[in-house]
């Protein structure tokens, strides 16, 4: 995973544009328990793309691991407003239920 993340690091050094690169690094960040590198990166894909469902719900994930309910409920929140899906409407339901009632 160190050369993954070192891969991506530089990836995102050269394109800082590229919403991938975050999202995937933040991804490697996460797997290994870097849930403050994970949350850089996925803000970094939301300030390009601000309604994206899966950032959304991936912070409020992170911000969860962190203690930070209430973050993690505005994120969840955020992504319910953008979710189309039954399933997708259901599990954020689930996880701001879980985030309240913590």
């Amino acid at each position: 995973n160190d050369q993954a993340i070192q891969a991506y690091e530089d990836g995102v050094k050269v394109a800082p544009n590229d919403v991938n690169l975050h999202s995937d690094l933040g991804y490697l960040y996460a797997q290994v328990g870097d849930y403050s590198g994970a949350i850089e990166q996925n803000l970094a894909v939301l300030e390009r793309r601000p309604s994206d469902l899966s950032t959304n719900r991936n912070l409020a994930l992170l911000y969860q691991r962190q203690g930070d309910r209430q973050t993690a409920l505005a994120y969840a929140q955020k992504a319910l407003t953008l979710a189309t899906k039954d399933a997708d409407k259901t599990d954020l339901q689930a996880l701001i239920a879980e985030l309240q009632g913590q």
